[in-house]
Order: C-alpha cells, then sequence, then structure tokens
C-alpha cells in the first residue's frame, strides 16, 4: 500500500519497511510479514520477486518501475502496478496472462526525466494514493485467487476532482520487449542492466532528493538568519514610513526623507529569490519574495541582475565598445570601470523548497557578478521548521 496509508506521525524517522510491518500486523496480527530492509537492486530484485506470488509496485521513480517489471518478467510473477501524482492516480495489472503486456512494453523508452513527476516535487493529494492502494490490494487479492476479472491489459484511470473512474484498453504484448519479448533479459539481464542510464541518470530513491552541499559556508544562511535579515528590512522600512502628525516645512521635510528611504530600501534590501516551480510558488510563498524558477534562471538572468542592480558581462562589453568606438578608438583598454563582470551591492538571499536548486542558482548568480548572493540552508522545508511551524510545505 502507499506511504500515506500505511505511515503515521508516531513513527516517524522508522525505515519504511518496518513501518508498514507494523501498519499490516496492526491490522491483522495473524499476517506473516518479512521486510527487505537493504532496498531492491538489480542484484537482488529476482531473488526478493521470485519468493511471492504477486507483487505491488508503488514505488515513485522511473528506475524502480522498470527494475520491478523487469524482475516480475524474468521469474514470471504477476505486477500491481498503480501511480498517483497530484489530484490523479492510475492502476494496471502486468504480466499476468500471455497477451498482457508488460511495463516495457508499454514504454519501451524511459521518458525525459524533466516528463517525468514525482509526488515527492509535484505534490499529491493525500488521499488519492490511498484510494490507489487500496484498489492495488484488490487487483492483488483477485490475482492471487483467480476470482474476479484483473486489469490485466486494462488501465485504471481515477480523476479526483471529478469523482470519475474510467478503464481504457492497453495494446497486447509486445514481440519485441526487451523484457518480456522472444529474447528477454532474464535474470542474468537484469542482474547486469544498468537502470540509471537508461533513464537518463534518474536516481531510485522515492524519497526526496539527498541534499547537495555546491556552496562553501560562508555563501550560506539558515533559516533562521534569513527571517532576522527579512525582518530587518521590514522594520527598518516601516520605521521610514511613520511620518507622524506635524505639518508644516517638517512634514514636507520628511516626507522627502521618507521618499529618499524608501528609494533606498528598494535597492538596498535583500532581494527574496524565489527558485521553485511556479506551482509551489502560487500556493505558498514569503512576502516580497520573487518568483524565477530555477529552470528559468538563465534566460530570465539579465531580469533578475537589473533587479540586484548588476549588468551582465556581455552588457559591459557592448558598453565598452560602443564608448571605444565613439571615442575613436582612443579609450581602449583604459577604463577600469569596463570589466568582464559586474558586480552588486545589494544582498540576494535565495530559497527553493529544500535548499539544493537554490545553492545552483547561487552559482550562477554569483558567477554573473551578484557576489551578496546567499542560500538559505534546508530551504523553505527549514523554514517551516525552525522559523514557522504552520507554514505548509509543498
Amino acid at each position: 500500500m502507499h506511504r500515506q496509508v500505511s505511515h503515521t506521525e508516531q513513527r516517524l524517522g522508522m525505515h519504511k519497511a518496518q513501518s508498514t510491518a507494523a501498519a499490516v500486523t496492526a491490522l491483522n496480527s495473524s499476517v506473516a510479514v518479512q521486510t527487505h530492509m537493504d532496498g531492491i537492486t538489480p542484484v537482488n530484485a529476482a531473488g526478493i520477486v521470485s519468493q511471492y506470488d504477486v507483487v505491488i509496485d508503488a514505488s515513485d521513480n522511473a528506475p524502480t518501475r522498470y527494475l520491478i517489471n523487469d524482475a516480475c518478467v524474468a521469474c514470471n510473477v504477476p505486477l500491481v502496478s498503480a501511480a498517483a501524482v497530484g489530484t490523479d492516480g492510475q492502476l494496471t495489472v502486468y504480466n499476468c496472462g500471455d497477451s498482457c503486456p508488460c511495463y516495457r512494453c508499454l514504454f519501451p523508452e524511459c521518458p525525459a526525466a524533466a516528463n517525468c513527476s514525482r509526488c515527492a516535487d509535484a505534490g499529491v493529494l493525500g488521499p488519492v494514493p490511498g484510494v490507489m492502494g487500496v484498489l492495488q490490494a484488490v487487483e492483488a487479492v483477485k490475482v492471487v485467487t483467480r476470482v474476479g476479472q484483473p486489469l490485466a491489459g486494462k488501465l485504471l484511470l481515477y480523476d479526483a476532482l471529478a469523482a470519475r473512474f474510467t478503464t481504457i484498453k492497453l495494446r497486447g504484448r509486445a514481440p519485441g520487449c526487451a523484457a518480456c519479448g522472444e529474447h528477454g533479459m532474464g535474470r542474468e539481464g537484469v542482474a547486469q542492466y544498468d537502470y540509471a542510464a537508461f533513464t537518463g541518470g534518474q536516481t531510485a530513491s522515492d524519497g526526496p532528493p539527498a541534499p547537495l552541499t555546491v556552496l562553501p559556508a560562508d555563501q550560506r544562511i539558515t533559516a533562521l538568519q534569513a527571517a532576522q535579515l527579512l525582518q530587518t528590512t521590514a522594520a527598518a522600512a516601516a520605521a521610514a514610513a511613520d511620518i507622524g502628525s506635524e505639518d508644516g516645512s517638517q512634514q514636507q521635510q520628511q516626507q522627502q526623507q521618507q521618499q529618499e528611504q524608501r528609494h533606498w530600501s528598494a535597492s538596498h534590501a535583500p532581494l527574496l529569490l524565489d527558485v521553485r516551480p511556479p506551482e509551489q510558488f502560487a500556493v505558498m510563498s514569503l512576502p516580497g519574495a520573487v518568483n524565477v524558477p530555477y529552470l528559468q534562471l538563465e534566460q530570465r538572468l539579465p531580469e533578475v541582475l537589473r533587479m540586484c542592480g548588476a549588468s551582465t558581462a556581455a552588457t559591459d562589453r557592448q558598453q565598452t565598445a560602443a564608448a571605444d568606438a565613439s571615442a575613436g578608438g582612443v579609450s581602449k583598454g583604459t577604463s577600469s570601470s569596463s570589466s568582464s563582470s559586474s558586480s552588486s551591492a545589494r544582498r540576494v538571499v535565495v530559497m527553493c523548497r529544500r535548499g539544493n536548486h537554490s545553492q545552483l542558482a547561487v552559482e550562477k548568480l554569483r558567477l554573473a557578478g551578484v557576489a551578496a548572493a546567499v542560500d538559505v540552508l534546508g530551504g523553505y522545508e527549514a523554514w517551516a521548521a525552525e522559523v514557522d511551524k504552520c507554514m505548509p510545505v509543498l
């Protein structure tokens, strides 16, 4: 069953296999549960799968899906497979009958990583994986007992928002399939197969991506430090906006001073750059944050540099070339203000969901001349844990 059904807050930090075993035992103590703590790999996959009459795939990544499929085909074990992302779910049964296709029959080539959404990244409505997991249990019972008609050769689609189930027919087995075809890979082929290379370097972990450490410590700040920095700036802006009740020339003088302070704040206050996908930003963000998704950063770099008060190296070179041309080449190489890169005095605080993409973004910004760009360790997840425990994290 999917983890949203199996796991509870009380078992936070427990290994998933142990947590699921505890959930099954709590439902029925007479069930014999065997846990596999080391995870499934090409080397051990066939040995694990061959012990059982049916396999339920509730994984969340392409390498594991292909691996489980290939092992089930090699061991001739039916596979009940489901997926859930956002508010949609899919369910089918592979390798169940002579004409039933396997996963590779339908997807001989792995979709690009950019087109593979995972629950951990794209989000999912909690009850949806629960619905799909319970339906998987139903299909497993039908396969084992041979009662009813399993979803072999059919795909069940679930639309939670429309409360609609749709069943479509799938094409049959592909004769040239690398898994179930005449020259299928078999157990030895599964053990030697490079699933990471086949899926374009996608990881076989169904949890969150491993934390990156790209930047040195002096280019990173904690969520608490970021909160203090942003709060100090906000307090200064609020103080500048407090004009008072004086009238006459004193009031005009204070208004002019306030305008100058606001201008200074707009150009020198830290820029909070949120590099999460726009869907996540639309649901929740920090006040004043500017959304430039990491995948768009290269394209929108000039825009970001303008917000930082910096200019690109290309712009500098163009301005130098124009100045040289207007001066007949006299000033060529004599201006110290034209350099291959420019720096920004404005501090830039970069955040993402977990602190991985934000580090890569800071790297790009610093290479472009934004020397004051810093990353927030742990991103929004750290902010929710250290600063605002009521903040939802997507």
